[in-house]
């Protein structure tokens, strides 16, 4: 829904990390100092960063890949791995910010659409090795993307109207 209040949750998750005057709402909303919410930025400079997790090719330029002009994808590959490196232990994501094949991703078309020299290997194959490896807990939100996430998620919620419920159970049958 359009208007359930998922990307203010999210937006306010994100923000709950920062001092806040207090009454102003915010101490409603906390997250842990260590998280970080992690959006798409195309156009943006990434200078010598490990993209392998999520990129992959023949020739292995995505070990240590620099660009001054980043595709959404990159972007926000590498926005992932800066924020491990600085030691991020919660990263949130919503669809609306996201580059939608990044956080999940349908390879099937791949090799019919011969355009990409490169297979991206979406969040969503990555995101319980983040947890069980890493210790890092993964946020995302969405009305679409999100589908690719059920299987592996530990806990799964609704917002419908502004009311949050947990739906893990019956997620996990569908």
């Amino acid at each position: 829904d359009a208007y359930s209040g998922r990307i203010e949750l999210m937006h306010a998750l994100a923000a709950g990390v920062y001092n806040h005057v207090p009454g102003d709402g915010r101490e409603k909303v906390v997250a842990p100092p260590d998280a970080v919410y992690v959006a798409a930025e195309p156009g943006r400079s990434i200078q010598r960063v490990n993209l392998s997790a999520f990129l992959q090719d023949d020739s292995g330029r995505f070990r240590d890949f620099t660009t001054e002009h980043a595709d959404a994808v990159a972007s926000q590959a590498a926005a992932v791995v800066e924020a491990l490196e600085a030691g991020a232990r919660a990263l949130f994501f919503d669809e609306s910010d996201s580059a939608s094949e990044f956080l999940s991703g349908d390879t099937r078309l791949e090799s019919i659409a011969g355009q990409s020299s490169r297979t991206i290997v979406p969040l969503a194959a990555r995101a319980r090795q983040l947890a069980d490896e890493l210790g890092v807990s993964v946020v995302v939100a969405g009305a679409s993307c999100v589908v690719d996430f059920l299987p592996i998620a530990d806990t799964i919620l609704r917002i419908e109207k502004g009311v949050l419920t947990q739906i893990t159970a019956e997620a996990k049958q569908v």
